[in-house]
């Protein structure tokens, strides 16, 4: 009996974690590049960009890290922040 009702629990989690409301997709790079030169702002913190994208910080982080791999982006620190921009849309002075 009580392994049985330990299946009904299992079942009852994913029911209740597959209605949860969220997101309804996962961000994507494209919709990270998107965002980014869509907008006036040359350089964007994950910060930002979560927020306008209503992500978690971590998705965005991942997403910008795929973009720089792929040379799409450019990033530079300054102190404990990270900012970024789409590749090409700097100039030296700017930089």
């Amino acid at each position: 009996m009580s392994s049985c009702g330990h299946t009904n629990l299992i079942y009852s989690r994913e029911v209740l974690l597959t209605a949860m409301p969220g997101p309804s997709r996962e961000v994507t790079r494209d919709d990270v590049l998107e965002m980014m030169t869509g907008r006036s702002s040359k350089e964007w913190s994950v910060e930002e960009l979560a927020r306008d994208l209503g992500c978690s910080n971590s998705t965005v982080y991942n997403r910008l890290r795929e973009l720089y791999t792929l040379g799409e982006i450019d990033t530079r620190k300054n102190g404990q922040n990270r900012y970024w921009w789409v590749a090409g849309t700097k100039t030296e002075v700017e930089a």
